[in-house]
């Protein structure tokens, strides 16, 4: 697909309510998904969604009774949930978010207490 067949694509916002079973995504085209997906820039680069992939026809089973039983769960060729970091992980002073940006950011100290200020100026004055 070009750009702008994938944005038409986007503005044509159709909810698909049933899938044709003889049709599945293709896995190099699934992974380019999942890519795009996980390359998704965040907020501050905190990065508080993970995308899990649910193909096990009973875990899909069990998850479309607590969907509203929504058919699609089971009959989707691919299942992707999104999942998100509870708000008390995304505080300022969370040591979550400390960890993060000493372990996976690397940030020193004094950079870890001054992006943590201006997050925690953020949350309180702009959001």
């Amino acid at each position: 697909m070009n750009a702008k067949e994938i944005i038409s694509a986007f503005e044509f916002r159709f909810a698909c309510k049933k899938f044709n079973p003889d049709k599945k995504i293709k896995d190099s085209d699934f992974h380019v998904i999942l890519e795009a997906g996980r390359l998704s820039p965040s907020s501050f680069g905190f990065e508080p969604t993970h995308l899990l992939v649910v193909q096990n026809p009973l875990l899909r089973e069990k998850i479309k009774e607590v969907a509203w039983g929504q058919g699609q769960v089971t009959s989707c060729s691919h299942l992707v949930m999104l999942l998100t970091l509870k708000p008390e992980y995304m505080k300022a002073d969370s040591e979550h978010l400390k960890k993060f940006l000493l372990q996976v950011k690397r940030l020193q100290n004094d950079d870890l207490a001054m992006r943590l200020k201006y997050y925690e100026h953020f949350l309180k004055d702009e959001y």
